[in-house]
């Protein structure tokens, strides 16, 4: 959800959805507040509020419906040699750390221009946002949307950005997590 506000002279202190902080940054000279809903958040009513620094307030009540997601039945692959619980173990061991690196946020804005996407080619989905994956007695939630290429097809940055961290993940492979700023990071 990116929320905009359109007079120039308001800036946010702070902004919520549900309880939680969320990111807030200025962008060509307006206020933005950005947020995910997680795919597993039950249907309801929630609120968004923000405060700006004049003391003026704004709250909104936004409507999360129910949503179904497809259900992918995938074996755990060979090469990884892991156990459908040990692949879940593992997956929520990397899970956690690039929510570490992506919880931090500033205001500061590195891109200037429209989100791209990674691939020439970005036809080719492998798999989407939320889908429930059932691996042995494992279900885990995929919480990332896939592009399908050819080994060894450019990967491009959706935009300009800072590496926050790269490393080689042993379920996910060569990753790169780029924060782009006011809260956006892309992995």
């Amino acid at each position: 959800v990116i929320v905009k506000f359109l007079d120039k002279n308001l800036i946010i202190s702070s902004a919520q959805f549900d309880g939680e902080k969320i990111p807030t940054f200025s962008y060509k000279g307006y206020e933005n507040a950005i947020f995910g809903i997680p795919a597993a958040k039950k249907p309801g009513i929630y609120s968004f509020s923000t405060t700006f620094t004049n003391g003026e307030k704004y709250s909104k009540q936004i409507t999360v419906r129910a949503k179904k997601f497809s259900l992918v039945i995938l074996p755990v692959p060979e090469k990884l040699k892991m156990t459908s619980k040990e692949l879940s173990a593992n997956l929520g061991v990397q899970n956690t750390q690039i929510k570490k690196t992506t919880s931090e946020w500033k205001r500061e804005v590195y891109f200037n221009s429209g989100f791209g996407l990674p691939l020439y080619d970005n036809r080719r989905l492998g798999s989407l946002y939320g889908e429930v994956r059932r691996t042995g007695t494992e279900e885990i939630r995929h919480l990332g949307t896939d592009f399908t290429a050819k080994k060894g097809a450019m990967v491009a940055a959706i935009n300009s950005g800072v590496v926050s961290k790269a490393y080689l993940d042993p379920i996910y492979g060569n990753s790169v997590i780029l924060d782009h700023g006011g809260g956006i990071y892309s992995l």
